[in-house]
C-alpha cells in the first residue's frame, strides 16, 4: 500500500513539473508572439504612411495634369478664336471692298 502511495505521489510530482514547465513554455511563446505582434503593427503602420504618402503625391500629380490640361485647352480656344476673328476681318475687309 505504501509503494503504491509513492508511486502515485511520484507520478503526481511528475505530473506538476510537466504542467510547470509547460506553463513556461507557453508564457515564453505568448511573450515572443505579442512581440511579433507589435512588430506587425509597426511594419502596418509604416505600410500605411507610405500608402498615404504615395496617394497624396498622386493625388498632386492628378491635380498638377489637370491643370495643365485646363491650360493647355485655354490655349486652343485662344488660338481658335483668335484665327476666327482674323478670318471674320478678312470676310469684312472683301465685304467692304466688293461694296
Amino acid at each position: 500500500m505504501e509503494q503504491q502511495l509513492y508511486f502515485v505521489l511520484g507520478m503526481l510530482s511528475v505530473i506538476f513539473l510537466l504542467v510547470i514547465v509547460g506553463m513556461f513554455r507557453i508564457n515564453r511563446q505568448v511573450s515572443e508572439n505579442s512581440q511579433k505582434c507589435k512588430e506587425f503593427e509597426g511594419a502596418i503602420n509604416d505600410i500605411y504612411s507610405v500608402i498615404g504618402r504615395n496617394s497624396e503625391l498622386i493625388d498632386r500629380r492628378v491635380d498638377g495634369e489637370v491643370d495643365r490640361t485646363n491650360r493647355m485647352v485655354e490655349d486652343v480656344y485662344r488660338s481658335i478664336d483668335s484665327r476666327f476673328d482674323k478670318f471674320e476681318n478678312k470676310l469684312k475687309e472683301k465685304t467692304l471692298l466688293k461694296d
